[in-house]
């Protein structure tokens, strides 16, 4: 079926592909469904603070703005930028431009990028995403949890400084990732650079990964319970670590330490490090009662 210059109303069940140009504008929250297998193809879309939910092979060709939910069964392919309250995509995904919502998005499949894309939530909404290709940047910004996991194979991943990220990125990940948020946790392997541009509070166990290098640009400290951080790889440590709030322990292993300020922390473990260079002095490491290894300093 073909429509042109469209006020939706309700819900439209084809057993075939539903094509809509000349732009749209939802009368009530709308639900199309052409099967899972075909294509729902849209032109330009005013939401007019309404539901739309797809269950097809769905084609955005132009912009979309203001939406309430935005909720996509089977895969999305967009061309331009889409406005909306909440975004919830279950197949895979292809960004053609960006998507600001006032609440969350996620990305349950991995997302190809087809231009530079930023994903923002304007009232500190969650923004999950599961891998990320194409030859494209990719910034995310959000007072709100930023959750990175899957692979990462496009340009470079971006994260503002407001909120939290949690960090399961896959070992194949390329991508040069530069994080903003300034509480952080979670496990993951890059197999590029991988860079806090902020001060960082841990709020859980924190095991990082990169062969080229991980970089704190500021200070790192724990939450209100001591945290214990993992770095496997060359790691600089440009600000203090555990001055305000003691970590757990540190370990640094498989490439040198650079360290800019003092290291404190309070458990057993202590400290490890497979080789210190100091980039400022004097350079005090309190690890309490526990021990301070290193293979050479």
């Amino acid at each position: 079926m073909t429509s042109t210059g469209t006020t939706l109303q309700g819900s439209i069940t084809s057993g075939s592909a539903q094509t809509y140009t000349g732009g749209v504008t939802l009368g009530t929250n709308v639900s199309l469904n052409a099967g899972a297998t075909n294509a729902i193809t849209l032109g330009v879309v005013n939401g007019a603070a309404k539901d739309l939910t797809t269950t097809g092979l769905t084609n955005i060709t132009s912009t979309s703005t203001a939406l309430g939910a935005l909720t996509v069964n089977q895969t999305l392919t967009t061309a331009g930028a889409i406005a909306a309250a909440n975004v919830n995509v279950i197949g895979a995904t292809t960004l053609g431009g960006n998507v600001t919502t006032t609440g969350n998005q996620t990305y349950n499949q991995p997302a190809t990028l087809s231009a530079p894309v930023v994903l923002a939530s304007t009232n500190s909404g969650d923004i999950t995403l599961n891998g990320a290709s194409g030859a494209q940047t990719l910034t995310v910004n959000t007072a709100g949890n930023t959750a990175l996991s899957g692979t990462y194979s496009n340009t470079s991943v971006t994260t503002d400084a407001p909120g939290s990220v949690g960090l399961n990125m896959g070992a194949s990940s390329t991508a040069a990732f530069t994080i903003g948020d300034s509480i952080i946790s979670g496990t993951t392997t890059v197999n590029n650079g991988l860079t806090f541009s902020n001060a960082v509070t841990l709020n859980g166990t924190t095991n990082l990964t990169s062969s080229t290098g991980i970089t704190f640009l500021s200070t790192v400290n724990s939450d209100a319970t001591p945290r214990a951080l993992t770095v496997n790889g060359p790691a600089t440590f440009q600000g203090a670590v555990g001055a305000t709030k003691a970590l757990l322990s540190v370990t640094v292993s498989g490439g040198t330490t650079s360290l800019g300020g003092n290291v404190t922390t309070n458990g057993a473990v202590g400290q490890t490090y497979a080789g210190v260079t100091l980039s400022a002095t004097p350079i005090v490491l309190d690890a309490g009662v526990a021990k301070i290894g290193r293979a050479h300093v």
